[in-house]
Order: C-alpha cells, then sequence, then structure tokens
C-alpha cells in the first residue's frame, strides 16, 4: 500500500517538474530560432535562476526523498529466484531408488520439487529474519559443514616403510597387548575351614564346581568378577596351586592356570594397524595447520573472559 502511494506521488511530482522545464526550454529554444541573442543571454540568465530556484523548493527535496524510498522498497519487492537443479533431482533419484528398489512415480517426484521448494522458500526467509543469528544449534551445523569440507580438501600420499617403522618405535606402547590369565574359580559360602577345602582342591579339583576362564584380561576380569579379585590373580599368577581370598562371608578359591605377560606385536602382524593410525596422525596435524590458518584471519578479543 505504502508502495503504491509513493508511486502516485512520484507521478504527480514528475509531470508538474516535465510542465515547468519544457515551459523554461521551448521559451529559451524560440528566441534561439528567432535570433534573439540578446534576449538568449537574459533567458540564459532567467534559466539558471529558474533552476536554482526549483532546486530550493520543498516539491525538488520531497521528490529526492520518495525516489530513494522508491529505490528501497523497489529492492525488497526483489522476488529471490529459487532453483530446482538438476543435482538435486538426480541426487533424490538416486537415493529414493537406493531405499526402494524402483524409480519414483510422477506423483513422488512432483511431491518431493514441492516439498524442496517449499523448504527452500522457508530457509531463505529465515535468512531474511536473521533466524540463523545467535543461534547455537545453527552455528554447530555450520561449524561441523566446515570441518567436513575441510577433511575432504586433505589428500595424503602413501607413508614409506622407514616412515611407519620410526612411528611404530614411537608409538609401540599404544599397541602393547594387556596380561592375560587363565584361571580357575570356586565361589563357597558359610564355610568353617577354609584350609581344608584348599587342600581337597589341591587333591581333588575335580570333586568341586570349578568354572575355568581362558586368557582373560583386566577389563574382563574386573567387570565379571571384582578389582579385588584382579589383584588377588595379578599376584598368584605365579603361584601354581589354589588360593582363597575372604569377602565377607563368601570364599573365592582362585587357581592361576597360564599367565602371558603383554608385549608388542612385530611391525609385520600390524602394519596395516600402523599405517592406519599414521594416517589418522597426520589428518589431525594437517587439520591442525589449516583451523590455525582460518582463524588467523579474524581479530580475536578474549578481554571478556573472566577464566
Amino acid at each position: 500500500m505504502v508502495f503504491l502511494i509513493f508511486i502516485n506521488i512520484q507521478r504527480v511530482i514528475l509531470d508538474s517538474i516535465t510542465i515547468r522545464l519544457l515551459f523554461i526550454f521551448s521559451t529559451y529554444l524560440v528566441n534561439i530560432f528567432e535570433g534573439k541573442n540578446q534576449v538568449i543571454n537574459i533567458m540564459n540568465a532567467n534559466l539558471i535562476d529558474s533552476l536554482v530556484g526549483f532546486i530550493k523548493e520543498p516539491l525538488f527535496h520531497f521528490l529526492i526523498v520518495s525516489l530513494i524510498i522508491y529505490a528501497g522498497l523497489s529492492q525488497q519487492q526483489q522476488s529471490i529466484e529459487i532453483t530446482l537443479d538438476e543435482e538435486t533431482v538426480s541426487q533424490f533419484l538416486e537415493k529414493f531408488s537406493e531405499r526402494s528398489g524402483r524409480q519414483p512415480t510422477a506423483i513422488e517426484v512432483a511431491n518431493f520439487k514441492e516439498h524442496w521448494i517449499t523448504e527452500e522458500a522457508l530457509y531463505l526467509k529465515g535468512l531474511e529474519l536473521e533466524l540463523d543469528q545467535h543461534d547455537s544449534q545453527i552455528r554447530q551445523l555450520i561449524v561441523n559443514k566446515m570441518y567436513k569440507l575441510i577433511q575432504d580438501t586433505i589428500v595424503l600420499n602413501d607413508p614409506e616403510d622407514q616412515e611407519l617403522r620410526a612411528f611404530y618405535l614411537d608409538y609401540g606402547d599404544q599397541y602393547k597387548s594387556p596380561d592375560q590369565f587363565s584361571f580357575g574359580l570356586v565361589r563357597l559360602d558359610n564355610i568353617e575351614d577354609p584350609e581344608e577345602v584348599l587342600s581337597k582342591l589341591n587333591h581333588a579339583e575335580n570333586q568341586f564346581p570349578v568354572r575355568w576362564f581362558q586368557n582373560k584380561n583386566e577389563a574382563y576380569v574386573q567387570a565379571a568378577l571384582s578389582s579385588v579379585l584382579f589383584e588377588q590373580i595379578q599376584s598368584n599368577s605365579l603361584n601354581p596351586g589354589w588360593f582363597y581370598v575372604r569377602d565377607d562371608d563368601q570364599y573365592w578359591f582362585l587357581k592361576v592356570t597360564d599367565y602371558v605377560p603383554s608385549e608388542i606385536p612385530r611391525f609385520e602382524e600390524i602394519e596395516a594397524r600402523v599405517a592406519g593410525d599414521w594416517k589418522r596422525l597426520m589428518r589431525q596435524n594437517e587439520m591442525k595447520k589449516q583451523l590455525e590458518v582460518i582463524v588467523n584471519e579474524f581479530n580475536t578479543d578474549e578481554t571478556g573472559l573472566n577464566i
């Protein structure tokens, strides 16, 4: 409504200006053709005076302001074109075929197009309303997309054998296998003489309901039993006989049958794993470098942090 009012006002003003200017210049041209030089000089002066006087008029000032407002309103009225390109449609067809095992019908394609255009319009309108400002979720989405974009640009060459072996020596401890224990376990409640039970176990363990565990590490023992029992198993790993641990009214009888200490596998056994870890570390280092380049493009101010 405001837009139309300004258009009509401008038309009236422009018509008035046009009439006045046509009158001034037509008089000037008539005198030129009639050869009245002395009149021409007078008309030149009158023309300049008329133009200067017109520029000083409030009507001219209002015209300038209305033109500026008109330009702003015209800019707002310009519609942003939404383009559903061929690549987007092709991606939809491909994903639909993978998910459904068939090509979509014409109705399904039309529904997709309508849905996509609606969401794109909502997205653009949201940007126009600055809904992306100060929104932590949108901020995190953009950050994640930037991480992905940087990761996709990182290209690593295959490492040389010497470089992999040096990496293996530097980070060998992370490939060390944990200690492994094989042991037997008997739990008995409310017994009067644990030493007697211990003697019987050492002579005839098959008479007891023994549970045998093979090649179990610390994490398994602590999860399945307890950290206390693991400490006893670890401290008695070289003891060939049965021993017991009391926990309240319960007695745990244990016997370690095998102990395999932790060791670092040979390079040839884990070469593929070492290569994967090397690439992962190199990618992290390259990512860090590129992030530093991006951060250095901005001036950072941390004076507001009271940490």
